[in-house]
């Protein structure tokens, strides 16, 4: 009778009986499958709108890569011309503008005539705004304006009109300008837009239309900053017509707002020129006290030689000749330092009688006035102070040629008044006497 084997037994008998080089073996393993990527690849409309995600997040950087990644994977899909555009916009947006130019250089070669030449147009006179090429970015405003894309055109026209006023040429913008009108008082540009209109119709010379889209700004929820100018610009067409009252009222808008200090210093030279034209000489002073030196580099010395004159005509004489002597230690180089020296020998003219230091003092000045400007507006003038001067001083010997030379100077002899033309022949004649020169004295004598 035969005896089983137990059970634990079994499988050992098993492993020894294979291993002894049986004919049983082991099934051969499944090769694996290759798989085909190409149908695992991203949805490009779902690539795009994470993209975009990222662009109304304000992560260029990161919408970069997925919009790479979309042009990898659909290199002619129906997005392609536009995600090439928003690559170059991101890069722009990073401010690495070389690379953005590269993406737009691309697109060109590509879409020379695509539906996003506008947008590329814009894109690409932005950058050059950037960099301050308006010359170069004014046309591709111009082209992209023609958009059917209300925001690209609205955009475009705000530019155009933009860089048109950085050339100085506003001109080249009035169509813009009409459209930005015509968008009416919701769109974001029309303030802006009724501010440059005014300002193009003042180059004109159509102060009077200028002042009626001055005004719309100036009642208008425009900026601070743009009511300043256009306030300024409107006193400044009321001060060429002669309004001065209406001039100042303008001006004192910018003085109680909270306007740029560019403007601020323009209203104030407004007030200032306006007060002197009035003339209201106080009042010059008091605004010129009150904000200097708030003003205008480009036109300081003009302030403070109106002030001076103000300062002279009210009969400050102090603060006359102190101003005077700021503009000629400040601005030698400027038109206004020779009058300046003028309105200094002028004011110490009406006191050189009084005492000797005064005479010394007006003698001075005209000696520094022909030193610094000998072919100047008043040489004839000051030489004749300087004549009379040298003669009551008893100085004949230095007087008579003085004298001399003056009357021999024809055309400035002639304009001189009967009586002071008499008053030089005398004396001219009387210091060649004294000076024992009696051909010259009975010369002199016989012409008087």
């Amino acid at each position: 009778m035969d005896c089983p084997l137990p059970r634990f037994l079994l499988p050992g008998l098993l492993s020894l009986t294979l291993g002894a080089g049986s004919l049983a073996q082991s099934p051969p393993e499944p090769a694996a499958e290759v798989l085909d990527l190409s149908q695992f690849k991203p949805s490009e409309s779902v690539l795009l709108e994470e993209a975009m995600g990222f662009v109304r997040a304000g992560n260029p950087g990161r919408a970069i890569t997925l919009f790479l990644d979309l042009l990898r994977y659909h290199p002619e899909g129906v997005h392609a011309e536009e995600v090439l555009y928003r690559v170059a916009r991101c890069y722009r947006d990073l401010g690495r503008f070389p690379e953005a130019r590269e993406a737009l250089s691309l697109w060109q070669k590509k879409y020379p005539q695509g539906l996003w030449s506008p947008a590329v147009q814009l894109l690409s006179g932005e950058m050059l705004a950037a960099e301050g090429k308006w010359k170069e970015a004014l046309p591709l405003f111009q082209k992209s304006a023609s958009s059917e894309n209300k925001e690209i055109a609205l955009r475009s026209d705000y530019l155009t009109v933009l860089a048109a006023e950085n050339l100085r040429e506003l001109g080249r913008a009035a169509p813009a300008l009409t459209r930005l009108l015509a968008a009416g008082k919701d769109s974001p540009h029309y303030h802006y837009a009724s501010l440059k209109q005014g300002t193009l119709l003042a180059e004109q010379g159509k102060g009077r239309e200028a002042l009626v889209f001055f005004k719309q700004v100036l009642g208008s929820g425009a900026t601070e900053a743009a009511k300043a100018e256009a306030a300024v610009r409107a006193g400044q067409i009321c001060h060429e017509a002669g309004e001065f009252r209406d001039a100042i009222a303008y001006y004192e808008v910018v003085r109680k707002t909270a306007a740029p200090d560019f403007w601020k210093k323009l209203a104030h030279f407004g007030l200032i020129q306006s007060h002197f034209s009035l003339p209201d000489y106080a009042a010059t002073l008091k605004v010129f006290n009150e904000v200097r030196p708030e003003f205008p580099e480009q036109v300081r010395s003009q302030v403070f030689f109106l002030s001076a004159e103000a300062a002279r005509l009210g009969g400050q004489r102090d603060e006359a000749l102190s101003l005077y002597e700021f503009i000629l230690k400040e601005f030698p180089k400027t038109s206004l330092a020779e009058p300046s020296l003028w309105g200094r020998i002028l004011l110490l003219q009406s006191e050189a009688g009084k005492t000797r230091k005064g005479r010394e003092s007006l003698l001075a000045e005209t000696a520094r006035y022909l030193g610094l400007f000998p072919k100047g507006a008043w040489v004839y003038q000051v030489q004749l102070i300087r004549a009379d001067l040298t003669y009551e001083a008893q100085d004949y010997k230095a007087a008579a040629p003085m004298l001399a030379a003056l009357i021999r100077n024809e055309s400035g002899f002639a304009d001189l008044a009967k009586p002071v033309q008499a008053a030089l022949l005398f004396r001219s004649a009387h210091a060649a006497l004294l000076l024992k020169d009696y051909a010259a004295a009975g010369r002199g004598f016989d012409r008087f």
